[in-house]
């Protein structure tokens, strides 16, 4: 016997995948982000029974359709945090470029999907100011289109906690005992990836470790993901990574131990070891030199200062000490500047945010 329908109709990067697998659990033909030929989803796949249920983007696009269609049907608008959505959206996009080109590219199915979701095609260049601004229009579209039927719209926050209790009362089904779906989520904790490179410092980083020879430290390595573009680029050479994977303030972002394995398996990047704690612990304790560190650990000015000594003490002969945020960080600027004065070095530009003090005195960015 079928279901009645449910939709979900938040934006993608709010849960809506976690919210597709607890439907399943719960017994609904469910579909995340079914996208077909045309690039939207054929309603006849609803009412043949092949689906009760769907979610994400496809959905949040054509929900007033299925609103006419389905009078009885039960619609969950999955919500979050503003500026987790934003960071999480921007590392989605930094790992996945072809897929911001085909929302771009007129013809291409996800182009049309996307334009029914947001109202309009993505800019080329990222803004936190556009896509909230979508965000938005899309949570009032969705307010004002089922004003006279907000019984059956149900507010859901799954990424910031909400799970089996609101969602089983309001789809009046028995709460499972099994643990409510987090795919890719654990609250209150963000678990996305941190976008900690601009995409114009990302091979410029990596031209940099080609500069000079010997092992590689990074020193606040997040969840791994620059360390395994490097490791692949450089196959075979040594590379070293510290963080302790806890916020160095409440109000500061960590990186995350398991994305970190998952992003760095140790099978497949067999030169890569991860050293766990604080920098300050673990820099005096290395064994080996490097040819290269790079520091995008604590940004406050004393933990910056601390690790370019310590770091400055493991560097072979021509070894480097490649400086993030030192243009975005008043904090950051200021600590390598101290300690490039203690060792009478000077600072130089490389890309974007990145500084770097050579121990030769003599490296330069070409």
């Amino acid at each position: 016997m079928n279901k009645r329908k449910v939709f979900g109709v938040g934006l993608s990067r709010t849960g809506t995948r976690s919210l597709c697998e607890a439907l399943t659990l719960l017994g609904y033909k469910t579909a995340h982000c079914t996208v077909e030929g045309g690039g939207l989803i054929n309603p006849d796949r609803f009412a043949d029974g092949e689906y009760d249920a769907a979610a994400d983007i496809a959905t949040a696009g054509q929900f007033e359709e299925f609103a006419r269609l389905y009078p009885d049907a039960r619609f969950i608008l999955t919500l979050r945090d503003l500026d987790a959505w934003l960071r999480s959206l921007r590392g989605h996009f930094f790992r996945n470029p072809e897929e911001i080109e085909r929302f771009r590219a007129p013809g291409d199915p996800l182009c049309a999907v996307f334009q029914r979701a947001y109202g309009a095609r993505p800019p080329l260049e990222w803004s936190d100011d556009w896509w909230a601004a979508r965000y938005s229009a899309h949570k009032e579209r969705v307010f004002l289109h089922l004003v006279k039927r907000l019984n059956h719209l149900l507010k859901l926050r799954i990424c910031e906690g909400d799970s089996w209790g609101p969602l089983c009362e309001f789809l009046d089904e028995p709460v499972p005992d099994v643990p409510f779906p987090r795919a890719g989520t654990a609250p209150p904790a963000e678990r996305e990836p941190i976008l900690r490179l601009l995409e114009c410092e990302v091979p410029a980083l990596l031209n940099v470790f080609g500069s000079v020879p010997g092992p590689v430290l990074e020193v606040g390595t997040g969840d791994g993901l620059f360390v395994a573009q490097a490791a692949t680029q450089f196959p075979g050479r040594v590379f070293d990574c510290v963080d302790s994977f806890k916020p160095a303030a409440p109000d500061k972002f960590a990186g995350d131990r398991c994305l970190w394995e998952v992003n760095v398996p140790c099978d497949k990047f067999p030169t890569v070891t991860l050293y766990e704690g604080r920098s300050d612990d673990i820099l005096p304790a290395l064994p080996r030199k490097y040819g290269a560190i790079f520091i995008d650990a604590d940004h406050a000015h004393d933990a910056v200062l601390a690790d370019a000594r310590n770091a400055w003490r493991l560097l072979l002969p021509e070894g480097i000490l490649i400086f993030h945020d030192y243009f975005s960080h008043d904090a950051v600027a200021l600590a390598v500047e101290t300690f490039a004065a203690e060792v009478e070095r000077s600072v130089e530009p490389v890309v974007g945010t990145m500084a770097v003090v050579a121990r030769s005195g003599n490296w330069s960015f070409l």
